[in-house]
């Protein structure tokens, strides 16, 4: 249905989700890739409070007491954060758009060359399309939970 109605927007989905150029000098070729050597880390400790499915990460750790205004406002910054740094983002003497990554990836990859209208067509997939949820609620909260029986059991009743 998005094909239909947004194509563009669509194909910068594909491009990105796919790790290919959309646009720029060679289209349709694997993203370029810088990489330093790789070393082994140690293994994370498993964190009970972490989960991935289907490819989506859900990290419940962070609880902040709701009189702490200090750690309150720290996180709601980290989750308001722009999708990018701009002090990582450099421009190559070849025109190209160098994106240097915080942390290397397992396979060593630090950064990655993008021609500048590939850079603004990944930009656009971070873009949620029109009418499109932001916000999800599971488990007792979703919106088909209320046949279950236990949604007014997590208010009190009303005077």
């Amino acid at each position: 249905m998005l094909v239909q109605e947004q194509p563009v927007l669509a194909s910068c989905y594909g491009a990105s989700a796919a790790d290919q150029q959309l646009l720029g000098d060679a289209p349709g070729q694997q993203t370029r890739k810088l990489a330093h050597a790789v070393r082994e880390v140690a293994e994370p400790k498993p964190n009970d409070a972490l989960a991935e499915v289907g490819g989506v990460n859900v990290h419940a750790g962070a609880a902040v007491p709701s009189r702490d205004r200090r750690r309150l406002e720290r996180l709601c910054r980290y989750v308001a954060r722009p999708p990018l740094a701009q002090e990582r983002l450099e421009f190559t003497a070849d025109g190209r758009c160098r994106y240097n990554f915080r942390h290397a990836w397992k396979n060593g990859v630090h950064a990655v060359l993008l021609d500048p209208l590939d850079l603004i067509a990944r930009l656009c997939a971070l873009i949620p399309p029109p009418r499109f949820h932001m916000l999800r609620y599971h488990g007792v909260l979703a919106a088909h939970a209320n046949r279950s029986g236990w949604r007014p059991a997590c208010w009190p009743e009303s005077a």
